[in-house]
């Protein structure tokens, strides 16, 4: 996908891991307010969110996180791009 100024843009998706358990957070019902251009209101989904520019994704991961949740990661390892 293409944003205003016709350059790629870069999503990612955080999985936090506990006790054998996977963080999700449930998107709004109401489209207006589920935030994402992804139409999936209603749903479950992990945190993440767009990279911003010059952002690494670790760091880009630790924002969205902290944005979403409120949990302040110490690090976090790519494992998929």
């Amino acid at each position: 996908m293409f944003n205003k100024l016709n350059k790629p843009g870069v999503g990612f998706g955080v999985i936090l891991l506990k006790g054998g358990k996977v963080l999700l957070g449930k998107r709004h019902s109401d489209p207006k307010k589920a935030d994402s251009e992804l139409y999936g209101e209603g749903t479950w989904t992990l945190p993440g969110g767009k990279l911003e520019f010059g952002e690494e994704f670790e760091e880009g991961a630790i924002r969205e996180v902290a944005e979403e949740t409120s949990i302040k990661l110490n690090s976090v390892k790519v494992i998929s791009v």
